[in-house]
């Protein structure tokens, strides 16, 4: 259920801030499999590799893709 609220209120805050012509863009990004210990270090998705396509979805941020669900390379995803 928390990702589900974290989902909406993405959702939810970028519509507001359009509406409001506030100038800030919303996004959820799904880090991909990263293995952890939590995932028991299996994963698809190399830590590094990870990060890196986040902080490129970060830099590239416009209000075109505020309210999106993109994986962390930059693939859309859908709710």
């Amino acid at each position: 259920m928390a990702k589900a609220s974290l989902n909406m209120q993405t959702a939810s805050l970028a519509a507001d801030f359009e509406a409001n012509k506030t100038n800030i863009a919303i996004v959820a990004v799904h880090p991909g499999r990263v293995p952890t210990d939590l995932s028991g270090s299996k994963g698809d998705v190399d830590l590094v590799e990870s990060v890196q396509g986040m902080v490129k979805i970060m830099e590239g941020m416009d209000m075109e893709s505020s309210g999106r669900f993109l994986y962390y390379n930059g693939q859309k995803m859908s709710w």
